[in-house]
């Protein structure tokens, strides 16, 4: 089984000062900033699923909020997309990256034909002297009429926070369904079709998944790139209760903390179950990739804790629910265990539309699919460790080059596409003949590294339990 372990490593550019193009733009916007909502953060010992502080004498086109979904702009949709960024530090713009990154996602999106809401959750980094989102990541998510909440300010961030911090769509309970995409994701279809998959009241599609939906990788039960939730109230209060037990129990434990058998509060073998990747066929252990992480709450929250889910395990949909032995909510214990409804061949196909890009072989007929065929794998590209498109070199006279070369270096040419029609929509000035020597030195590396640490981990751990 694959692993992207990657040290994490001192940013070696932290003190180059911003170019010019970062720190001045001749940006011009037609809509409202009032559409950004940005809480000023307290500085807090440690957060999972915190609500932005507020603070008098904000611009006044700020919107003041003192709990997620309070004040908010009135959905204009009854689905929203969700996106996480952390580690905004002024003297270290690398963080940039992933915010272009999100504006290519929600871009494409919108000429696929997405009306959702798109929304972002920020934290500033714990070295930054800043008290709100820089003036300029306002104006480039107003300018895509994207809302933001900006969350406490913590003494310690890492990439396991980060991971953390994807729940907090939780909170967005004004919304019938919530999709998250990682930031270094990039769709390639519309993802709206998902959510109306899953909703009964959608008269263009049938109801095919249930209001929650997780997926399986190779090794791995769900995968925290993407996924879809049905934001419920109470449903964060209940995340939180599964951490703290979690954290409470793996305090008693040696380094690192944490129990393979009974992972977030279930227990594969007492209750004589598994779980499922599309290699790994009968997981009895919590041992896959970030297990400790969001990989492993995901599964446990959707398929333990709520009981209403639908996993897609390659070319087929597992649909699960409760039963009156099962209650929803129930933690930890033998009646955990919910019921499947069905497991049937996955049907995606003939309702979403056919990606920007296809892998190679995907789209022969009268062929059997590979699994990375079907949706929703089909439908994005994740930019997994150093792939991320703008920590690379790009030829700039070779982005409209149909015949670049394989699928992932013809996903690099359309992202680099995408962006250059965002700055000409912002007004950003990005020159991408300049690219190599301008912007990616100071982009190379993610401010927060690559993956969850164990020790970081055991440092949220501990600040939840003394909150």
């Amino acid at each position: 089984r694959r692993r992207r372990r990657r040290s994490e490593r001192i940013h070696a550019n932290a003190q180059r000062q911003p170019p010019r193009w970062m720190t001045k733009h001749a940006l011009v916007f037609t809509y409202f900033v009032g559409l950004i909502i940005i809480g000023l953060p307290t500085e807090v010992e440690g957060a999972l699923f915190s609500s932005a502080a507020t603070a008098p004498g904000d611009d006044e086109h700020v919107m003041q909020i003192t709990k997620h979904g309070m004040n908010a702009p009135k959905p204009s949709s009854p689905y929203a997309l969700a996106f996480v960024l952390g580690a905004i530090n002024e003297a270290k713009p690398s963080y940039r990256g992933f915010i272009y990154s999100t504006l290519v996602s929600v871009r494409i999106l919108r000429r696929l034909g997405s009306t959702a809401d798109c929304h972002v959750f920020a934290r500033l980094s714990p070295e930054s002297n800043l008290t709100a989102l820089p003036e300029e990541d306002m104006r480039m998510f107003a300018g895509y009429n994207i809302s933001v909440t900006l969350l406490p300010k913590l003494h310690h961030q890492s990439f396991t926070q980060l991971q953390y911090d994807k729940f907090e769509a939780l909170q967005m309970t004004q919304y019938k369904r919530v999709l998250y995409l990682d930031a270094d994701v990039m769709p390639l279809v519309n993802m709206d079709t998902l959510m109306q998959l899953s909703d009964p009241e959608s008269v263009d599609v049938p109801t095919l998944l249930k209001p929650n939906m997780i997926y399986a990788t190779r090794g791995e039960p769900s995968n925290g790139g993407m996924f879809m939730l049905e934001p419920l109230e109470g449903d964060s209060a209940m995340m939180e209760d599964i951490v703290r037990k979690q954290h409470e129990s793996g305090q008693k434990l040696p380094y690192p903390h944490f129990d393979k058998i009974w992972g977030w509060g279930h227990s594969f073998i007492e209750s004589n179950d598994f779980w499922e990747g599309i290699k790994v066929k009968y997981g009895r252990r919590w041992a896959w990739h970030a297990a400790h992480a969001d990989q492993g709450l995901l599964y446990y929250f959707a398929k333990y804790a709520k009981k209403d889910v639908s996993i897609i395990i390659g070319d087929r949909i597992q649909s699960w629910s409760s039963t009156d032995a099962t209650k929803q909510g129930n933690l930890r214990g033998s009646n955990d265990q919910p019921f499947r409804e069905s497991d049937t061949p996955n049907t995606l196909l003939h309702y979403m539309q056919r990606p920007l890009l296809e892998q190679g072989g995907c789209s022969m007929g009268g062929q059997q699919l590979d699994w990375k065929c079907h949706p929703p794998y089909n439908g994005w590209v994740h930019f997994y460790g150093k792939t991320k498109p703008w920590q690379n070199t790009v030829d700039a006279n070779q982005l409209n080059n149909p015949n670049i070369g394989a699928f992932t270096a013809k996903a690099k040419n359309l992202w680099f596409r995408e962006l250059d029609e965002v700055s000409k929509d912002l007004g950003l000035g990005i020159d991408m003949a300049k690219w190599n020597d301008e912007y990616l030195p100071i982009m190379q590396e993610s401010p927060l590294g690559y993956m969850p640490m164990w020790r970081d981990q055991e440092m949220i751990m501990n600040a939840t339990l003394t909150k």
